[in-house]
């Protein structure tokens, strides 16, 4: 894992400072977002350490893919950027590619990306109380999604960046047991 986040780092500053340059972080969000997409399906990821293919045919093969997904606004050099891939065996590091790009596009835009992860759909006033106390305590833009996991029994667990706030029954049941148990 350390090793797939070390090789794609490079290719993730270099699509970044493309995407500065343009001033489209959000063209380039949704291009990686495709390209993951398509690399992700079975029937390309089975194709990427094919020998039979070269790296002409695969990228060929996934920029027609990604094409058909709809066109992004960063236009022919999202095709580049699937050959370079290609032609170095490395599109099957575009999902860590993706994530450290969203990663250096939040700290340029000051922002951060946060998970709320509840036993319960949340109301929309939840969610907004929520999103507005995480941007008090971290000083920055919240992008706040909410995923609802039945198995947390009830209360919420949210994570932004390094900061994970666990208010779940499950945790706090499990807490319990291990106290009564040493106790």
């Amino acid at each position: 894992m350390a090793e797939a986040t070390t090789l794609a780092r490079p290719y993730a500053k270099a699509v970044f400072g493309l995407a500065q340059q343009a001033g489209d972080f959000a063209g380039w969000s949704d291009a990686l977002g495709k390209i993951t997409a398509v690399v992700s399906n079975p029937a390309i990821a089975g194709l990427l350490n094919s020998p039979q293919l070269t790296a002409t045919e695969l990228a060929s093969s996934v920029n027609d893919v990604v094409g058909q997904l709809g066109a992004s606004s960063a236009g022919d050099k999202v095709g580049n950027f699937v050959n370079l891939l290609a032609e170095n065996r490395r599109l099957g590091l575009i999902a860590d590619i993706a994530a450290q790009f969203e990663v250096l596009r939040n700290e340029a835009e000051n922002s951060v990306d946060a998970v709320m992860r509840s036993a319960t759909q949340p109301t929309d006033a939840q969610v907004e109380a929520v999103r507005q106390g995480l941007e008090k305590k971290l000083g920055r833009d919240v992008k706040l999604s909410v995923v609802v996991d039945e198995s947390l029994l009830g209360g919420a667990l949210i994570q932004a960046g390094d900061l994970v706030i666990d208010g779940t029954v499950k945790t706090k049941l499990a807490r319990l047991s291990s106290s009564l148990a040493h106790g």
